[in-house]
């Protein structure tokens, strides 16, 4: 992947993620159009971002 390319990735990965989880795939459909190998890469770094936040939350839970 090159430099490019990461930073279209992350502008849209900080874009969705501004977004309510219910708007992120409309959102999606909107700006990766046809070009599923981008929409997968900004999902997997979604479902990512979604696993540490659920993470923490528990950790923070168990701790307190």
């Amino acid at each position: 992947m090159n430099a490019e390319h990461w930073q279209k990735i992350k502008g849209l990965l900080d874009d969705a993620l501004k977004l309510d989880t219910e708007k992120r795939e409309q959102f999606l459909d909107t700006v990766c159009g046809n070009d599923l190998k981008l929409r997968r890469e900004v999902e997997e770094l979604l479902a990512s971002s979604e696993n540490i936040k659920n993470f923490l939350k528990n950790l923070l839970r168990t701790t307190h």
